[in-house]
């Protein structure tokens, strides 16, 4: 198979989510803090994308990460990193008042996300990558949120459930789920979510797949369930998706595929 619109489809998508870029010849350290104000974290353009960053790494107090941004409240960030942390919980004072477009959590053990399901939040793209939550993730921490995309990977969430349909903001436009050790999805589960262009569930343990998960009709563009142990696909799975191009569907169980599948569908695809 000819690989080649899918990595163009990739590009595309990383240059929609971080198509503010700060123009050449920028200089980050008119925009950032003193050093002094802000360590332990550290303000930085980043390589490639050229957004303003602030990485936050080591930290055991989540106090103390509040405290920076209160010190800095003018601080005109966009991208926040968190990394190699254990703490009790996020400062959810810190996407309320903050003014940043990415929260990238990494290598992190919390109790829970945050101290407070945060009152409302600017248009966020999430990122909890390798993240350790003890008393699990709830869906209604980020109910609040103007959620923009959601990528998430070596991390537990088993199932996607009520507390999923009923938290989940709707105007998610992406959600990637990697090695998260799904097992489960509950019928209407994407219903609510007609902004959806990108789902990728990759690395679970799903044994099926339903059309009754998304709604109709639904101008997702890009599906992929690669690595599950799913035997068949659904007569109608491309039913009502008039905009689907990129179906990925790697290392499941699958042997034979009716002709209905893809019939009246033209979709790119990846079977292995």
């Amino acid at each position: 198979m000819n690989l080649l619109p899918i990595l163009l489809f990739g590009a595309g998508v990383a240059t929609c989510v971080y198509g503010n870029a700060i123009p050449a010849g920028y200089d980050a350290e008119n925009f950032c803090p003193p050093p002094e104000d802000i360590a332990p974290c550290t303000c930085f353009k980043a390589p490639i994308t050229n957004r303003v960053t602030a990485r936050c790494s080591k930290f055991t107090n989540s106090y103390e990460i509040k405290a920076i941004f209160d010190r800095n409240p003018n601080w005109d960030l966009q991208d926040v990193w968190i990394d190699e942390s254990v703490m009790p919980f996020l400062p959810a004072k810190m996407l309320e008042e903050a003014h940043f477009q990415t929260l990238n959590v990494s290598s992190t053990s919390l109790v829970t996300l945050f101290d407070k399901t945060p009152v409302t939040t600017p248009g966020l793209n999430l990122y909890l990558y390798d993240v350790k939550i003890l008393r699990g993730f709830r869906w209604s921490e980020i109910a609040n949120s103007n959620l923009l995309l959601m990528k998430t990977r070596n991390m537990n969430i088993r199932s996607l459930g009520q507390d999923f349909k009923d938290n989940i903001p709707k105007g998610v436009r992406r959600l990637s789920f990697e090695n998260t050790g799904i097992t489960s999805i509950r019928n209407r589960a994407f219903s609510d979510l007609r902004n959806l262009k990108i789902l990728e569930i990759r690395r679970g343990s799903l044994k099926k797949m339903s059309r009754d998960w998304f709604p109709r009709p639904w101008n997702l563009t890009y599906l992929d369930f690669s690595y599950h142990k799913i035997a068949a696909l659904p007569d109608d799975i491309f039913a009502d998706i008039p905009m689907l191009s990129f179906f990925v569907f790697e290392g499941n169980l699958l042997s034979t595929i009716s002709e209905k599948v893809f019939t009246k569908h033209t979709v790119f695809y990846a079977f292995k």
